[in-house]
């Protein structure tokens, strides 16, 4: 069985939390969305094995957040920098 890319497949959430949020955070923040529910389908047993390790994806996305704005808030300086 073909498997179906995820742009295919979540194609309206993903556009929605592009609008929402731009097209890296938004496909950052689906990401941690789709992991969360991973996480509420898994039995119990395999949660308690599963869990830390979802969880430490999850920090590792979120931690890039603060770091693609950084890049964000030097272009946004770069450009004005430019125009003057």
């Amino acid at each position: 069985m073909e498997m179906k890319s995820v742009f295919k497949k979540h194609k309206e959430e993903i556009k929605l939390y592009e609008k929402g949020l731009g097209k890296i955070r938004g496909r950052l923040s689906y990401s941690i969305a789709i992991l969360s529910d991973i996480e509420e389908l898994l039995p119990e047993k395999d949660k308690v094995k599963l869990k830390p390790e979802i969880e430490e994806v999850k920090e590792l996305i979120i931690s890039t957040l603060p770091e693609i704005e950084k890049i964000e808030d030097e272009l946004k300086r770069r450009k004005l920098a430019e125009m003057l």
